[in-house]
Order: structure tokens, then C-alpha cells, then sequence
């Protein structure tokens, strides 16, 4: 009996006995997707963790030598800073992006409380310490959060390559009973894999790969 080894090569027409047309394509390294329009989104990590921040009593009020970060959140949203270190170290507690021109971007810009960063020609992100929420310890780009954090949400249409390995959905988690997270709000901005592929070059890669289908790149481009 003999031992046999199957290997991914370029053209799978060259499996007979004459193989020498054939040759190996080793495995590319994972590329890090952290671009959207050609920028980054970039924060100042900064204070203490969320399970360390010093919190009020059921008065609202904070320890000695503390003050609260905003006037506007009730006691359970309260975060307390130090007078030491200074407000500065406060956390941001909402991020919307509103497109120019919606009735949300025009109330977004009248907000005083409300700090307005230009991110495209259409969008721009606003962001706040001031909302009546706790602080945003984490961000996802997605169509869904799932509930098991190790798992990835498959948006609606999406077309994998055919040597993808994470074509898997979100499942049931068994400790709460969820499909998705609920703690998690949609920010305001929409996009498609195949942007965020193209902006950090993935596509570049994907088309020397083999059993690469161009319809892939084009199902991509209509999935969000």
C-alpha cells in the first residue's frame, strides 16, 4: 500500500502521471484589514480599564478627590475621574457617522457636546464623552457582532474564496442563548468586503491564488 499526499497546485489539470508542469503554491500571510476609504480610525487608549473605573454610590455621587466625567449620564452611566489626572482622561461614550446633508448630521453638528471629525466627501464622525450611555470598550466591522466573540459574522450574498477557511456564521451561544451581540449599536456607516479588501490590497493576492473566480470579487462588491 502506498502513501499518498495531496497538494494544492496552480492547475488541478496537471494531476496525471506527467506532473512536472506543476508546482506548489505555498500559504500567504494573513493581512491585517484596517483600512476603510484609504484611512485609519485612530483613538487614544487612555484611563483606567472599563472593570477598574471608579464608579459613583447610588446618590451619584463619586470618592473623595473624584468628579464625574459628564453632567448628562444618570448614576448607572456615571464614570468617575480623578482632579488629579483630569477630565482629559474620561472615555468617549458614543461614535456616529452621519452623512452630509441627513437630519442626523444636522442635529449631530448643533450638538455642542458632539466633536465633528471629516472622514470622507460624504461622512463625518462625530463623537461625544457627554452621551447618557456607558463608555464604548470596543468597536467591530461586521455585519453583525456575534454573541461567541471568537466567531465572525457572513454577511447577506457574501461569496467566499474557495480556500477560505472562516466561511462560518455566527452560532447560538449556549450561555445566554444568543445569536449576536446585542450590546453592540450600528455606528452609521455602511460599506462591502470587497472595499475594505481592495483598500488593504487583499484582492492583490486573492488573483494569483489558485481556483481564484472573479465572481467572487463581483458578489463582494453588492454584500455589507
Amino acid at each position: 500500500m502506498d502513501i499518498w499526499r495531496q497538494y494544492l497546485y496552480v492547475d488541478d489539470t496537471c494531476w496525471t502521471e506527467e506532473k512536472r508542469y506543476c508546482y506548489r503554491v505555498p500559504a500567504l500571510p494573513p493581512v491585517v484589514q484596517e483600512e476603510f476609504e484609504d484611512m485609519r480610525i485612530c483613538g487614544e487608549q487612555g484611563g483606567l480599564p472599563f472593570t477598574k473605573a471608579v464608579r459613583p454610590n447610588k446618590l451619584g455621587v463619586c470618592p473623595k478627590n473624584h468628579s464625574p466625567c459628564s453632567k448628562a449620564t444618570s448614576v448607572q452611566n456615571t464614570i468617575c475621574y480623578s482632579n488629579t489626572e483630569g477630565q482629559g482622561k474620561c472615555p468617549i461614550n458614543d461614535i456616529v457617522f452621519a452623512k452630509q446633508g441627513s437630519t442626523q448630521f444636522t442635529q449631530l453638528n448643533s450638538n455642542l457636546s458632539y466633536v465633528k471629525v471629516q472622514f470622507d466627501s460624504d461622512y463625518s464622525i462625530f463623537y461625544t464623552k457627554d452621551a447618557n450611555q456607558l463608555p464604548i470598550t470596543s468597536t467591530k466591522v461586521e455585519y453583525k457582532p456575534c454573541a461567541k466573540d471568537s466567531e465572525r459574522s457572513r454577511s447577506p450574498g457574501q461569496v467566499f474564496y474557495l480556500l477560505e477557511k472562516e466561511e462560518k456564521d455566527c452560532t447560538v451561544d449556549k450561555l445566554n442563548g444568543k445569536t449576536f451581540d446585542t450590546r453592540y449599536v450600528e455606528s452609521g456607516y455602511r460599506t462591502n468586503l470587497y472595499e475594505i479588501q481592495d483598500d488593504s490590497d487583499v484582492w492583490d493576492d486573492l488573483k494569483i491564488m489558485p481556483q481564484f473566480n472573479r465572481d467572487t470579487e463581483r458578489q463582494n462588491r453588492i454584500s455589507s
